[in-house]
């Protein structure tokens, strides 16, 4: 079966081959005969692959705490594995992020200066309806009644988004990859309706909104305000150009890389 994650990059990246496999040798081996590129999600660990360019990640809030493997933590390989990789990206940075902030990643981060240490945010776009209809603005959220479903790792960038705009937030977080069941869908729904207000709007994320498109589900949700907020990832000014020119250089010189 597909993941909700996997699911997503097929609904949005109509262009590009979304394949899953539990070993990734051997999925790796099926696409690499007609494929110029192939990006892994998740691979860092894999050491029976021998990746090109390695592109680690590390959340910014969560850098500033003590670093523990699964299940004490969130590393899926030891602190001290980020030698291996070409590119560090710090992820879910402030919009605004000092000098001395980023000073403290380079610090905690660096292993040697062949290394690249880069900054990301998110984007948050406007909210899109689930089952068809009109979009509507972030900002028109001020003063509205939020029903927020969350099935993700951390949400807290999200809640703090909604809450920036003004929305008065009712908060529904699962575990990421939660399986919603009708029963939560039901409870969602009936607090919705039970709220006597008309300022009132169901959110979910987009990887969520991949969960709640079978038919039990959109049988409840259909004729409610229900929304999915997308996000993109940019990356601040100083490291766009050379993320992309590494990202660029790298694909010139491999064009087959086997």
């Amino acid at each position: 079966t597909i993941g909700d994650e996997p699911l997503q990059y097929h609904h949005k990246l109509k262009e590009v081959t979304v394949a899953v496999s539990e070993d990734r040798v051997k999925g790796v081996k099926k696409l690499i005969d007609n494929h110029d590129v192939i990006i892994l999600d998740d691979a860092f660990q894999h050491r029976r692959i021998n990746a090109g360019l390695n592109i680690l990640l590390f959340e910014f809030a969560k850098l500033r705490e003590p670093q523990f493997m699964l299940p004490a933590g969130d590393l899926r390989d030891v602190f001290s594995s980020r030698k291996r990789a070409d590119v560090m990206m710090v992820s879910k940075t402030p919009f605004s992020i000092s000098t001395i902030e980023k000073q403290k990643d380079m610090a905690k981060l660096h292993e040697d200066n062949r290394q690249t240490i880069v900054h990301s945010f998110l984007k948050y776009g406007q909210l899109i309806p689930i089952y068809g209809g009109e979009t509507r603005t972030i900002e028109s959220i001020s003063k509205v009644d939020v029903f927020l479903l969350t099935g993700i790792a951390n949400p807290k960038p999200l809640i703090d988004k909604l809450t920036e705009y003004g929305a008065n937030l009712h908060l529904y977080q699962y575990p990421d990859h939660h399986t919603f069941s009708l029963s939560e869908i039901k409870k969602l729904t009936a607090d919705f309706i039970a709220l006597a207000t008309g300022k009132k709007l169901i959110v979910t994320t987009e990887k969520d909104c991949q969960r709640l498109r079978t038919v039990e589900f959109k049988n409840l949700l259909v004729n409610l305000p229900a929304y999915f907020i997308p996000i993109e990832i940019d990356l601040h000014a100083a490291d766009k150009g050379i993320f992309d020119e590494i990202i660029l250089q790298y694909v010139k010189s491999h064009p087959r890389n086997r």
